[in-house]
């Protein structure tokens, strides 16, 4: 799995997010209240556990937006959830298309994929990419 610093590294070199990219953080510690079309990248895991699991929240235009790369609910990232109720914060898109397989390492990597087409686009209808064609569109932008 990539890590934060990776992760973070791979945004700044884009020049359609990096100014939209709120930070990367754990499940039990991102912020609260995130600016209006800005994105972060959350971890499943708490702070303290080894991590498993990258998770996208954006706010968009004053909706906030949640994605899994593997197409689950928030419902099933408990951590998540018990961070988003300290703030009644409700998420009212869910982009629910399954795009990474299970085993894969690429979370992190199509959370910047999801980000983007978030961004790019006004639906929540992302495109199927496989592996391959996930690691041309992160190096296009390097």
């Amino acid at each position: 799995m990539i890590d934060e610093l990776q992760l973070a590294t791979f945004i700044q070199k884009c020049k359609h997010l990096k100014y939209k990219f709120g930070g990367v953080y754990a499940a039990d510690n991102f912020p609260l209240n995130l600016k209006v079309n800005t994105f972060i990248i959350v971890n499943s895991d708490k702070a303290t556990q080894i991590g498993t699991h990258w998770l996208l929240l954006c706010n968009r235009n004053g909706k906030y937006l949640f994605a899994d790369p593997l197409g689950l609910n928030i419902t099933y990232y408990h951590h998540v959830c018990d961070r988003l109720s300290f703030a009644d914060i409700e998420i009212t898109e869910i982009i629910k298309t399954p795009l990474q397989k299970i085993g894969s390492n690429l979370c992190g990597l199509y959370c910047i994929y999801i980000a983007h087409y978030v961004f790019a686009n006004e639906c929540t209808l992302v495109p199927y990419i496989s592996e391959q064609q996930l690691l041309r569109f992160v190096t296009h932008f390097m």
